[in-house]
Formats: structure tokens, sequence, C-alpha cells
């Protein structure tokens, strides 16, 4: 590492390392150094004063890019009669976890400081360095130095959506934050989506038998999490924010300018902006709780929204969905517009394209199941299951996989296990068909 990048971290280590009041920044520094260059309280009144309004989610990584970068900060460098020398390395001081706070009462790990967190995922200080350092990548890094693999996915109504999968050593280390830390907490009681007992099924349930159903969709529902909302889901928890930082540097990423460049890049829903910036990728063991954790406050104002109108609510991931009793046109567009002005304060944008006001006399479908006067299977989705059987069964079961599934018996296999789930009866006759393919001697 260059000297003067060395330098530069070290006094962002000094200025982070305690409240951010430019008198004791300056102090702190001062210390860091031995001396008070007078280059040294202009840089640290210009870092305050262009960090203060976000300074409990700026990182270590963007402060000491500020300083290095800072003509006055190089210029003192370059003019000085000798070398500036780090004569002392701050470190923050570890945090006690609150006795009340959400990490204490569900038994979370008590991460102290970023040592505590080193331990805890056993990593050595430049293993974090090295896996954190990726989200704060300049912009137009190359793909093959990061952790993740890209792969775009075609939508089942035309367009595509960019899967960002972390590469196995960071997937490890979010499959344990996510499993030790995210997965205890509890979850406002109208999601469905990404949780223990409940499903598209319990999500549909809800909206059985109801006059009116309003569906809405939220845009790029997970890279509109910002790495800001990331932090704050682990602050809220009772992190210090050393620790909340390096967790959030963990479980959020920068997009590269390589894949934002490639022609399906227009298909993205919100453009490019969200995934220029630290977001949740989707693919990550993490994002899914974390997109919860994020859309809290927006499922606890919807949810009391449809209470005091006499409605009902539930969301599963990107798919809003309030039902009740009939309502004039009127009324309907004003919840309409309601809906998309909370969402938007909250983070989210509405794809009004999929918004959708079904009533009792057309079909109404929540989380691709029939909710008129049951859960229940839309009969196209079971007529072409049986019809993919009833092939299997004339011609052979490999040359239906036109869409190239790993493992074709599996696949069909949990098809007809969630119909079967749903409905009893379909799900018999689905598996009495399966039952009589022949399947070469690998697939079985």
């Amino acid at each position: 590492m260059r000297y003067d990048r060395w330098l530069a971290a070290r006094l962002a280590d000094a200025y982070q390392s305690g409240a951010p009041i430019a008198r004791e920044m300056q102090q702190r520094a001062a210390m860091a150094l031995g001396e008070q260059p007078a280059w040294l309280a202009p840089l640290t009144r210009r870092m305050w004063r262009r960090f203060q309004q976000v300074w409990e989610t700026t990182s270590a990584h963007t402060l000491t890019e500020a300083i290095l970068a800072d003509r006055g900060f190089q210029r003192g460098l370059a003019l000085s009669s000798r070398p500036i020398q780090v004569r002392r390395i701050f470190l923050p001081p570890p945090q006690e976890l609150a006795p009340d706070s959400l990490a204490a009462r569900y038994r979370l790990p008590a991460l102290r400081c970023a040592g505590d967190l080193m331990h805890w995922l056993r990593l050595t200080p430049e293993d974090l360095d090295w896996l954190t350092q990726a989200r704060g990548a300049p912009s137009g890094a190359s793909s093959a130095l990061g952790h993740y693999i890209y792969r775009w996915l075609d939508k089942p109504r035309g367009g595509a959506r960019l899967l960002e999968a972390p590469k196995p050593w960071l997937k490890t280390i979010q499959r344990r934050i996510h499993q030790e830390i995210l997965a205890p907490l509890p979850l406002h009681e109208a999601v469905h989506g990404f949780r223990a007992q409940r499903s598209s099924l319990t999500h549909a349930r809800i909206h059985i038998g109801q006059t009116l159903l309003l569906k809405f969709d939220l845009k790029d529902f997970f890279p509109s999490v910002s790495y800001a909302q990331i932090y704050r889901a682990f602050r809220r928890l009772g992190y210090g924010h050393q620790v909340a930082r390096l967790l959030s540097k963990l479980c959020s990423h920068v997009t590269p300018d390589e894949i934002l460049r490639q022609p399906l890049a227009g298909y993205l829903e919100r453009g490019n902006e969200l995934f220029r910036r630290a977001h949740l990728p989707q693919g990550a063991p993490t994002s899914p709780a974390l997109a919860n954790l994020a859309a809290a406050h927006l499922d606890r104002r919807l949810s009391a929204l449809a209470d005091s109108m006499g409605r009902r609510y539930s969301r599963y991931a990107d798919d809003v969905v309030l039902s009740g009793p009939r309502m004039s046109p009127g009324a309907i567009a004003r919840l309409q517009a309601l809906v998309g002005a909370i969402a938007l304060e909250e983070g989210f944008v509405l794809n009004t394209r999929k918004s959708a006001v079904i009533g009792q006399g057309a079909r109404q479908q929540v989380g691709g199941l029939v909710v008129n006067a049951k859960a229940n299977i839309p009969r196209k989705d079971y007529d072409e299951l049986k019809a993919v059987l009833h092939n299997c069964l004339r011609f052979g079961p490999d040359g239906q996989n036109r869409q190239g599934h790993g493992d074709w018996a599996a696949h069909l296999r949990g098809k007809i296990a969630y119909m079967a789930g749903i409905n009893p009866e379909k799900g018999r006759k689905l598996l009495a068909l399966y039952q009589r393919i022949v399947w070469p001697q690998e697939s079985v």
C-alpha cells in the first residue's frame, strides 16, 4: 500500500473513532500524527463539512478516498520538509450491546467491535479488508476482481433481471450472517415471503373470497434497498457503528460498469442507477431477510392504512396486496395514489404497469393462486403440467425438458408436490401420471 494511502486511512480511523465534531476530530488526528501540520486543520474542516450529514453511513473506505483525493492533503505531504509519520493508530473501543437491544433479546452474536466480528467469522484483518473493499471498489472495476458472479434471467412477462450471486467464500459468510443474525428476528405479521412457516399459499389465503382485490408491484425490490437502509437495519439490532458498517459491506454490492453496459441492462426496471450504488444483490443469502427488515416501516404503514379502511394487507417480496369490500372508482384511485406515495417515502417505487384492480366477477390471483372462493391452482398451470407429464409418458422425458433443467425428474416432482399441497386431489392425479413415466436409469 502506498504510504499516502496508509496515512489517509489512519486519519480516517482517527476521525471515525469518536464524535463527528470538528474540534474533536482535529484533536484525534493530531494525536495520530504526534504533531499538527498546517494543512491538518483545514483538511479536518473540509472532511467534516463534506460528510457531517451522512457520518453514520460513511465507510472508512469512502473517507480514506476523500482524504487521499484532497488537494490540500497532497500538497501538504509534497511540501513537508520531512516524512509525516503515524505515531498512534486509533481503534474504535468495543461497544457493548444494550440489555434491551434486539441483539441481546434474541441472543444474536455479541459483536462489540471489528475484532469480535473477525473472530466470529474466522477471518484475518486482511481477509475482512479484501472482502469488504469489493463494495467500495472504484466504478468500472472488472467483475473478475470482485466477489460476485452475474447472470441475466428472463422474466415470465418479458425483459430480464440481474442475478448477482456471491462466490463461495463470501456466500459462506453471508449464510452465517443470515442464520445467526437475521433468521431469528421477528417480522411484521403481514410478511409472507422469505420466512419460516409462510409461503405464497399463506399469502394468498389472506385474500380469499374478497369482493375487491388491489395488487401492486415494487420495482427492482432488492436493488432498491440501499447501503444506508442495510446499515440502519444492523444498527437497530443494537450493533455499534463499526460492526454495522462492516456487516453492511459484507451484505451489499456495487455492480461493475462492464455488467451494466451489457445489452440486457436496458431491461432493468429503474435503470442502472440503483446498481451503480451499494445495494442488496439479488442472489445473496442475506438479501431476502435484509429486504424484509428494510421494508418493515412500509409494512407497518400499509397495514395501518388497510386496517383504517377495513381491508386486508399482505406482502410477499415485491408483491403487495390489499383486499376488502367494494369501493368507488374515485376511492380506488385515491388508495392507489396513497400506496404509491407511502412506498416512495420508504425508498420503493411501484411498477404501475403491474398494478391491478380485480373484482369478484373476474379471476382473482394472489401469488399465482386463484383466491375467488378458495386458494387453488390456476386451471392453465394444472393443464400445462398435466400435458408435459402426458408427453413424457408418450415420447420419453428427455425430449420434454425444453428449458434445460439440471434434474428434470426432481423439477417435475417439485412442481407436483407444490400443486398437491394446494389441491391434494389434483396432486394425486399428477403423481399417478408421473409414476408411469419410464426414466433413464441415471434420472431415477
